[in-house]
């Protein structure tokens, strides 16, 4: 049944342009590198690469270019260019020398969803580079779901597609795609739950702007769990719905990708995403889980090294809460003038690496139980009760080059929760580096 096809649309030409944090040509792996990236066809040979470039247009769907690098010793960099109406583009990003950088490339439509992506891992040091990287669909639908389907197929038929997302689960194998339309799969409405991922599986919903939902959200009692993961799984493009006492996704202590989701929660005692593995949660909208005795969470983290990038956390009793592990938050929006979180980022253990992320408008901003996070490059400000609070009675809390409500941040001993800059009960806030944030806006 597995429809195995990759169709290669254009290809990317990467190649270093300069290395070394200050231009030299100093081959040592410190500083970093210019990486221009060339999409599509211009007509023209890449300046230093050997013949043409063989490069196609980049397709009319595509209305945007993503490109994000990672690595375990750098912060996630994520670039996205508008390309709507455009044959090329020019791209370039300056990373951090050092090896193991993942260069992941993705076009996307007006929706947010991924039409196209390649991938590949380079070591930079200094030296002359150039590779190419091959941009395959992601469009392949292996097996179809929609709300006008039936039961009675083995749902390969995108004209004669199933009903409920469990029973086209039941038909598909290992790294197989099921696309669901537009409308509402509601348990509430006959659909079963939860929804348990085979290895490699994508689960996208094809509805524009999110508008294909996923619903486990009970109208009374404890609802069921949404989504369980597996290794290699994806779900992107989708609506997400869960209710008390449940989770909307959890990966399961498998490696799994969560992109262009709107995950959604209700009542108490709910958790949006738990992650206990090297995750990914991306370009996502986390929002309505609140507290009971024992919920509350938008993004649980228990273990692994999760990557956290691009999101937006708001109306949450706790945006991203890290019990344990080494996750990377960068550049999400957590908390909102009007749809505050409690906490927007607490950390009860664990190493978190917290960087350029924009924490406004939430109770408390950032508060630190116990665990040795970096806290660099965001915007802290604005947050009701203080911007951030440690709790720990020794050591020292990296909070360089951060945006705070004043210069340089006030810090108290004891914490009257009207908007203090740093809060400590006995350890140190390194905060050197420390600029002015924009100025709040009066609720």
């Amino acid at each position: 049944m597995k429809k195995a096809i990759l169709l290669v649309v254009f290809m990317i030409c990467v190649m270093n342009i300069s290395c070394g944090s200050s231009g030299s040509s100093d081959s040592s792996s410190s500083g970093s590198t210019a990486v221009t990236i060339r999409l599509g066809s211009s007509g023209q040979s890449s300046a230093g690469v050997s013949g043409a470039v063989s490069s196609s247009a980049i397709p009319s769907g595509v209305t945007k270019i993503r490109v994000t690098v990672s690595a375990a010793d750098m912060t996630t960099i994520i670039k996205e260019v508008s390309v709507a109406g455009q044959g090329s583009v020019t791209i370039t990003i300056d990373i951090p020398n050092g090896p193991n950088r993942l260069i992941l490339v993705e076009a996307l439509d007006t929706s947010g969803n991924v039409l196209y992506s390649g991938q590949s891992v380079v070591n930079l040091g200094g030296e002359a580079l150039q590779l190419t990287i091959v941009m395959v669909s992601s469009s392949t639908c292996d097996l179809y779901v929609d709300t006008e389907g039936t039961d009675e197929s083995d749902c390969t038929d995108s004209s004669n597609p199933c009903l409920k997302i469990t029973y086209a689960i039941a038909q598909a194998g290992n790294n197989m795609t099921i696309c669901v339309g537009s409308g509402l799969y509601d348990i509430n409405e006959g659909q079963d739950f939860p929804l348990n991922l085979l290895p490699g599986m994508t689960l996208r919903c094809t509805g524009d702007d999110r508008t294909t939902i996923i619903s486990s959200r009970m109208f009374e009692g404890n609802s069921p769990d949404t989504i369980i993961g597996a290794a290699g799984a994806t779900v992107e493009g989708c609506t997400i719905r869960t209710g008390d006492g449940s989770t909307a996704i959890s990966d399961n202590d498998a490696v799994i990708t969560v992109d262009n989701c709107a995950i959604e929660g209700s009542g108490a005692d709910n958790t949006g995403i738990s992650l206990t593995a090297d995750s990914t949660v991306r370009n996502s909208t986390v929002s309505n889980f609140q507290q009971g005795e024992g919920g509350g969470y938008g993004i649980y983290v228990s273990g692994g090294s999760p990557v956290i990038s691009g999101n937006i956390l708001r109306n949450n009793y706790y945006g991203i809460y890290i019990e344990s592990g080494a996750p990377s938050i960068s550049g999400n929006t957590i908390g909102g003038l009007f749809t505050d979180n409690s906490f927007g980022i607490y950390v009860a253990s664990g190493t978190a690496a917290v960087t350029g992320n924009t924490i406004t408008y939430n109770g408390e901003g950032v508060r630190i139980g116990s665990g040795d996070p970096v806290i660099n490059s965001n915007t802290l400000s604005c947050n009701t009760g203080v911007d951030l609070y440690n709790f720990r009675s020794e050591g020292t809390i990296d909070a360089r080059n951060n945006l705070w409500d004043a210069v340089p941040p006030v810090s108290v001993a004891e914490c009257s929760g009207v908007g203090e800059d740093i809060c400590t009960s006995g350890g140190a806030v390194d905060s050197t580096g420390a600029t002015q944030a924009p100025a709040c806006v009066e609720l």
